[in-house]
């Protein structure tokens, strides 16, 4: 978990940060958070994954199975309801092309 340089910030493991995140949603039933997670090391997939996992915070993890449509999101109602009240995103480094 560091923002540039771990010589700027280093905010300690991955893994440790999202047990942190789990410990407040235990204790906050009624809220759901969204998590944005860049990946500038470009690390594999699974080395999330296992953090994830190994962390407890997996079993709040809202997961679609496949793409999804604007409106065919659940609401935040339904994220509470189903207990899976984290939405995370994971974000990288590869260049947006010239034209989109």
């Amino acid at each position: 978990m560091c923002h540039t340089s771990c010589w700027l910030e280093d905010a300690g493991s991955l893994e440790s940060y999202l047990h942190t995140i789990k410990l407040w949603l235990d204790a906050n039933p009624g809220q759901v958070i969204t998590l944005l997670l860049t990946n500038g090391d470009s690390l594999g997939i699974s080395n999330f994954g296992d953090a994830f996992s190994s962390s407890g915070l997996s079993s709040y993890a809202y997961a679609p199975g496949s793409t999804l449509a604007i409106d065919q999101w659940p609401t935040i109602q339904e994220l509470i309801d189903s207990g899976n009240r984290l939405v995370a995103f994971l974000g990288s480094r590869t260049p947006l092309p010239s034209k989109l």
